[in-house]
């Protein structure tokens, strides 16, 4: 954490803790905008099921995180 908000390293392999109080203010932010669980329009379809698997390299990341790099006011 940096001055209160959590710092994601671009390209790190690492993923940062968020804790349960974090991902409870994400899904509220998310519910109260109509989002989906991604942050897209609800119905959205994903490639292989979900947008937070890599097919080009084989992995993952973790839900919050990729919501906090796709939308950075939430850090």
């Amino acid at each position: 954490m940096q001055d209160g908000k959590i710092v994601i390293p671009g390209g790190s392999a690492g993923s940062p803790f968020i804790g349960p109080e974090k991902r409870k203010q994400i899904d509220l932010w998310l519910k109260d905008r109509g989002l989906n669980e991604y942050g897209d329009a609800p119905g959205t379809m994903y490639t292989g099921g979900t947008p937070l698997f890599d097919e080009k390299n084989g992995t993952a990341v973790d839900r919050y995180v990729y919501l906090i790099r796709r939308f950075p006011e939430l850090s």
